[in-house]
């Protein structure tokens, strides 16, 4: 197996809002944008071309390998928000309960709008993420 595919770039993060077609999922993921960089304290950063990380931390494989990824992120999906980094730890499990309107993906959570979701919750997670 070779490096992750999905690594970190020089990509605009305005543009790659800017070239979302829905202009609702547009202007919620400037919303998520800026809830993910005052939280974590770190600019959003591309990873890959439909991802936007925040801060990183090592992941290993089960073969042992490690590489580099978003300590936490989102990416805008058709009719959702795919978000990164938030269900591991203690806690994750009641402020899913809390949360809203979401979905379980591997190794993401779903959200269709953040207009279905408590934000300050999702805050909460993010912080707890961190660390």
């Amino acid at each position: 197996m070779g490096a992750p595919k999905t690594t970190p770039n020089d990509g605009n993060v305005d543009q790659f809002f800017d070239a979302i077609a829905s202009e609702a999922q547009r202007d919620e993921a400037r919303q998520l944008h800026e809830l993910f960089e005052r939280v974590v304290g770190a600019p959003g950063v591309m990873w890959g071309g439909a991802i936007v990380g925040y801060g990183t931390t090592t992941i290993t494989y089960s073969d042992g390998r490690t590489a580099d990824w978003l300590a936490v992120g989102f990416a805008p999906r058709s009719g959702k928000f795919a978000i990164y980094g938030l269900l591991d730890g203690d806690g994750a499990t009641s402020a899913l309960e809390a949360l809203g309107r979401h979905t379980i993906g591997k190794g993401c959570l779903y959200v269709p709008r953040l207009v279905g979701i408590d934000l300050t919750v999702l805050e909460g997670m993010v912080r707890r993420a961190i660390g």
